[in-house]
């Protein structure tokens, strides 16, 4: 379902997101679900082959005996029920492969946003640590000039109260870029570089349909499997026909045709029915749910795309009008015609107005990606193959 070019495959972040993805325990476990699939497709591909058999049976003559026979029998006719329980086993496989497809894709999102959360918390820490560092100067001033009677002693501790604060406001941001950078570590296997920048903007999400993202196929797969299900069910109340030909040691081979058909089948083949009409019906419903919920999901990140874009306007707009009222209020300051309140309030807005800047960036970039991981198309971006190579699958 490649509807994007990799733009970012060659790219270092698009091989490091790529390595995450590959390296992920969910993943793998999809991996391993969709080679147990497989595996039944097998055994289910092969009741229609000649099954031999091996044993031992009473013999024909008086006390205890027994003699060795052997068997081969081949399916002739059982109403469709093989072909359809293997049909069944084809669906879960799609189905599984469709669910990996999903689990790669919100890995590889989870990288994303891992990594664009390392920049943003750097970032804010950089922008905490450059405020504490104006208003400690700003402290030293106001120490200075109460030491030399030019202050007030309200100024001085209005100062330290401030200088407080953003102590406490660092610690926060050391502690939320630390946890980052673990969850960074989780993912991709190592550290994260000293230098890490936000993600590059993700392309645009392709105005297709929706009926080839991952769930959607995962959850028509379930209907499949269910329609196949209740066709080998109802196949079973016709009579299976099978030749054999069937040889004991020291006699001749004997053939002739088997009919297997329960004597009273009426509540067990009803029961199965019943029980797979259920399940069809639960599974077109999941498949109508998830259909709205896939929509409603792509509709709320469209606007939560369009609010960060909006957002991230504003504050780089607020952001430039902070930096000017503060160079206005340091300048004041300076001269004496401005009070420390209004040059620490100045400060203070700069740094919510840059922290707010750092957060819209992030945003904006995060929903991006989010989009691209609902529909599969981030795989693309990446250039991560949506099948492993030959030889891994099982198959």
């Amino acid at each position: 379902m490649t509807r994007l070019p990799p733009s970012l495959a060659d790219s270092n972040f698009g091989q490091a997101i790529a390595r995450a993805v590959a390296g992920s325990p969910e993943v793998g476990r999809s991996q391993a679900s969709v080679r147990e699939r497989e595996a039944d497709l097998l055994a289910a591909g092969g009741l229609g082959l000649p099954q031999l058999t091996l044993g031992l049976r009473p013999g024909g003559g008086t006390g205890f005996e027994v003699a060795a026979f052997s068997a081969i029998t081949q399916l002739v006719f059982d109403a469709g029920a093989g072909r359809a329980r293997e049909r069944a086993a084809e669906a879960r496989v799609l189905g599984e492969v469709a669910g990996r497809i999903e689990a790669q894709a919100q890995a590889a999102f989870a990288a994303v946003a891992i990594w664009a959360e390392v920049a943003a918390t750097r970032e804010l820490l950089a922008a905490a640590r450059a405020s504490l560092g104006a208003l400690e100067e700003i402290g030293v001033q106001i120490a200075e000039r109460t030491a030399a009677g030019a202050g007030s002693s309200s100024d001085l501790l209005t100062a330290q109260g401030r200088l407080a604060n953003d102590r406490a406001g660092l610690v926060e941001a050391e502690t939320s870029a630390a946890r980052a950078e673990a969850a960074f570590t989780e993912i991709f296997g190592h550290p994260p570089t000293a230098r890490l920048d936000l993600p590059p903007g993700a392309p645009a999400m392709p105005d297709s349909s929706l009926d080839d993202t991952p769930v959607i196929l995962q959850a028509r797969a379930g209907v499949s499997a269910a329609e196949a299900d209740l066709a080998a069910a109802r196949a079973g109340r016709m009579p299976a026909l099978s030749v054999q030909v069937t040889g004991t040691a020291g006699d001749r081979l004997t053939s002739g045709p088997v009919v297997e058909q329960d004597v009273a089948p009426s509540r067990g083949v009803t029961a199965r029915m019943t029980a797979a009409e259920a399940r069809l019906d639960a599974r077109h419903v999941n498949l109508d749910a998830t259909q709205r919920e896939l929509q409603s999901r792509l509709n709320r990140l469209r606007a939560e795309a369009t609010g960060a874009e909006a957002r991230l306007v504003a504050a780089r707009a607020a952001v430039e009008a902070n930096r000017a009222n503060l160079t206005a209020a340091r300048e004041l300051f300076e001269v004496g015609r401005s009070d420390l309140i209004a040059l620490l309030d100045a400060e203070r807005e700069t740094l919510a107005s840059e922290c707010a800047l750092i957060m819209a960036e992030r945003d904006k970039v995060v929903a991006g990606y989010a989009l691209l991981a609902v529909t599969g198309d981030i795989l693309a971006v990446f250039g991560i193959a949506a099948i492993p190579p030959e030889g891994t699958s099982g198959r």
